[in-house]
C-alpha cells in the first residue's frame, strides 16, 4: 500500500485511483466511487477512507483530514460524484503551479 505526506496526498490519490481505473476515464471512475459508496448519493469519511483503503492507498490519520477538505469541495462533510470527478481530473493545484512558477 501507499503511505504518503499530506503534500502529497492528493497526487498520490489521484495517481492510484487513475491507475486502478486503466487511465482515468469517467466510467471506471464512477465505478470506484460507487464502490466506496454504501449508502449511495455521496461519500462520508468512513467510506472515502475505507474506499482509499481498498485500493491500496493508506492514509495517516494526520494527513486524512486535510485530503478529505480537498476533494469535499463544497464542504459539506460529504463527498459527491462530480467533486470526486473533479478533484481527480483536474491538473495540478493552485499551490503545486506556484512552486514550479517559484522554481524558474
Amino acid at each position: 500500500s501507499l503511505v504518503f505526506e499530506m503534500s502529497d496526498a492528493q497526487e498520490t490519490v489521484r495517481a492510484a485511483l487513475k491507475q486502478k481505473s486503466g487511465g482515468g476515464g469517467l466510467r471506471p471512475l464512477r465505478r470506484i466511487f460507487n464502490q466506496m459508496n454504501a449508502a449511495g448519493g455521496t461519500l462520508t469519511r468512513d467510506e472515502f477512507k475505507q474506499g482509499l483503503q481498498d485500493y491500496g492507498v493508506d492514509v495517516p490519520a494526520s494527513a486524512f483530514d486535510g485530503l478529505f477538505k480537498v476533494f469535499d469541495r463544497n464542504h459539506d462533510n460529504e463527498i459527491q460524484l462530480e467533486e470526486f470527478f473533479r478533484t481527480i481530473k483536474e491538473n495540478l493545484n493552485d499551490s503545486r503551479k506556484d512552486l514550479i512558477r517559484q522554481a524558474f
